[in-house]
């Protein structure tokens, strides 16, 4: 009993942490709060690159290596590539920073219109409010197992934290936690693989690692999907675009993005042999569930008690970046009943800005989207925690919003080619709402990686194609470049 006060104490006490660095951090300037006007650092912009993964990793890819060894390794590979794509491209991304975007949707509206950018807006929100959802109900059952807490009251802590401190600080306070995140999640799992390599084999029969063994599965198809989905699931996320177009210059934002996604693939490196291992010292136990019982039952309770820490770090990172994406996204949209709400609560707010914004964007606008993107998120985590799987279908979304926002700003194949994107994931967003209400009605699930393999088969009709002029200066965009 003692243990899982001790552990709960630790959550809380985490969770306060953060709280405060954004009550100290809030700001009444609207620029601040959104974008830092766009002076955004390396160490900040590549921490918050690096953050995006979550606690659902350890899980998963200890679930993976019972099949499939280290070859998992290749989702964070694949990543590390979609980083450089993204780090190749950047200037072309930031030549639109004269119309002040936020994310590809932005651009897509600047280059095709109300449409493109309506259609891309949801799949943004949408996919970003699948992340926090999955996020929160993955990492609180987690947290509650390890710590001993009752799940709904995880669930609701996490998000009241998270809605706090971005409440106050905004994109400022999102940003320092996210160093103080990544600094925590880079040291405690280097600490647990090493735990893990050293005195793990003392902890079963297993005299030893066999860190060569490939696994026992068809590695192929998996190796090929998975480096697939970390490559277009980082050019699909709205936060990457975001922090490429916050950054102070584009040299800093190619910088952020190389040791942003350096790190990541490191990290991954990481928490795959954390899971080989496991695999192999305990290979008895159900896959799915063996990172959380060698976590409670086999390590130390001083180990115990920093894997929540670390847990904690690795969701908090990734579902207040997602949170708050989708809060932005809702604002800069052009839905007309959005707006006509908006216009309301700016023009009851408007005595209080000092500082009018030059973003158009309002605090008391953002403040208002979080709250209730909060509420949403901890509905869905405590009453119906067992929709999680069908928002693992709004993922596979970015196979297709990935490929098609980059084509956009390089504009491939003219606006043929970019419609027939919009006409894809426009016809993905249509069977989302379809699956959703299902699931919420009937409870039901179905696999995503049918909507997967739709999203790569559409990827090819991106690429092809000359660029056709997009209306930019060549010398904004060799000046970017620079």
């Amino acid at each position: 009993m003692g243990g899982s006060i001790d552990l709960t104490l630790a959550f809380a006490a985490t969770l306060a942490l953060f709280v405060y660095l954004g009550w100290m951090h809030r700001t009444d300037n609207a620029d601040e709060y959104h974008t830092v006007r766009r002076q955004a650092g390396v160490l900040r912009t590549a921490a918050s690159f690096f953050t995006v993964v979550g606690a659902p990793h350890f899980t998963f890819m200890t679930l993976l290596a019972y099949t499939y060894g280290w070859r998992s390794i290749a989702l964070y590979a694949g990543s590390f590539l979609g980083y450089i794509a993204l780090m190749r491209w950047s200037h072309k991304i930031r030549a639109y920073k004269d119309h002040k975007p936020h994310s590809f949707a932005d651009i897509a509206t600047t280059q095709l219109g109300y449409g493109a950018g309506v259609t891309l807006t949801g799949i943004g929100v949408l996919f970003s409010f699948a992340v926090t959802v999955m996020q929160v109900v993955v990492g609180a059952s987690i947290i509650s197992q390890v710590a001993g807490m009752n799940s709904a009251i995880a669930v609701g802590l996490l998000v009241v934290a998270i809605w706090g401190y971005l409440y106050w600080g905004g994109y400022v306070a999102l940003l320092l936690t996210d160093v103080i995140q990544a600094a925590i999640m880079i040291a405690l799992t280097a600490l647990l693989a090493w735990y893990v390599w050293f005195y793990g084999p003392s902890l079963s029969a297993a005299q030893s690692i066999d860190w060569l063994n490939p696994g026992s599965g068809s590695w192929l198809p998996l190796v090929a999907v998975l480096f697939l989905a970390g490559f277009s699931l980082e050019l699909g996320a709205a936060s990457n675009w975001q922090r490429i177009l916050t950054a102070k210059t584009n040299d800093k934002a190619k910088k952020s993005l190389f040791w942003g996604g350096l790190s990541i693939l490191l990290w991954g490196a990481l928490v795959v042999s954390i899971g080989v291992s496991i695999a192999n010292l305990f290979p008895n136990l159900e896959p799915s569930g063996a990172f959380i019982e060698v976590s409670t039952q086999h390590f130390p309770y001083w180990l115990t008690g920093l894997i929540v820490v670390l847990l904690l770090a690795s969701l908090i990172s990734t579902a207040d970046t997602t949170l708050f994406m989708a809060a932005v996204l809702l604002q800069k949209s052009e839905l007309k009943w959005l707006q006509k709400k908006f216009e309301k609560i700016r023009a009851n707010a408007r005595e209080q800005e000092l500082v009018p914004s030059t973003e158009g964007l309002s605090i008391d606008v953002t403040k208002w989207l979080l709250t209730y993107l909060s509420v949403g998120v901890a509905c869905f985590a405590i009453f119906i925690p067992d929709s999680a799987s069908a928002w693992g279908f709004v993922l596979s979304m970015a196979y297709v919003a990935g490929p098609t926002s980059l084509a956009i700003v390089l504009n491939r194949g003219g606006r043929t080619r970019a419609i027939q994107a919009m006409v894809i994931t426009r016809a993905m967003w249509i069977a989302l709402a379809a699956w959703l209400l299902v699931t919420l009605i009937v409870r039901t699930s179905f696999s995503a990686w049918d909507f997967v393999i739709l999203g790569i088969a559409a990827a090819p009709l991106l690429l092809p194609g000359p660029p056709k002029n997009d209306g930019l200066t060549a010398a904004a965009a060799s000046s970017e470049k620079a």
